[in-house]
């Protein structure tokens, strides 16, 4: 029997009447009923096991793949899987179902990845659109000494430390690169009683940027980064 996906599965009961073992035609043979009846059990789990959670992601960060006991046959538009997460994807991403051929993933609104919204060993669900996957649930946040905060569908705020061991520039990497601008970058550092050292920034891309003491010594500094 065909996918529940597939044209041969109809919503009107009556029609789901072609040859045993693909359906259960009127006054079919007892020895079809056995046949029908386990290829529709083998349709169920199939489907079952794509809308949720059962593979982990193969591949690589940014060409992840989804493998299952039995290969999908086609992609269909509204089709949707399920997955964890083996890696945490860089830039623009693509998921390949089976030996399908890989779509891209966009966020839920249509736009390409960019980095970080796939996080490993999290959860996720993808949905055909009919030309590519869209994420539905696509990381929001990344908690921690250096992270990311997404707010709403473009605004994000990002933070971190960085340690000067006898140097007065150290390079800061984002946390995740800034799909389109920075908009500010704030930095501070921990300073002992009675330094009058002065910082800043040089260099800002959404990237990161270099983070600059008037003397070289032996501090911490933060920061916090706005952008879109």
């Amino acid at each position: 029997m065909a996918d529940i996906n597939q044209t041969s599965w109809s919503e009107v009961d009556a029609s789901n009447n072609v040859a045993s073992p693909s359906g259960f035609p009127e006054g079919m043979a007892p020895s079809g009923v056995n046949d029908s009846a386990r290829a529709l059990m083998g349709a169920v789990r199939r489907w079952y096991d794509r809308i949720n959670a059962t593979v982990t992601s193969g591949g690589t960060q940014n060409a992840q793949t989804l493998t299952y006991a039995v290969a999908t046959t086609a992609y269909v538009k509204g089709d949707t899987y399920r997955f964890i997460a083996q890696f945490t994807n860089t830039a623009a991403t693509t998921i390949a179902v089976d030996a399908l051929s890989p779509l891209s993933v966009v966020t839920h609104d249509g736009v390409a990845l960019t980095g970080g919204e796939i996080q490993a060993n999290q959860v996720y669900t993808v949905v055909y659109d009919g030309t590519d996957f869209r994420l539905q649930d696509q990381a929001r946040q990344s908690i921690g000494t250096n992270g990311y905060l997404k707010l709403g569908s473009e605004l994000i705020v990002q933070w971190g430390s960085v340690s000067f061991a006898g140097a007065n520039t150290a390079a800061v990497g984002f946390p995740m690169n800034f799909p389109t601008a920075v908009y500010s970058v704030i930095v501070t550092i921990d300073q002992a009683a009675g330094n009058t050292l002065s910082y800043g920034t040089a260099g800002i891309t959404t990237a990161g940027f270099a983070f600059n003491l008037s003397t070289a010594t032996t501090t911490t500094g933060r920061w916090v980064a706005l952008g879109i």
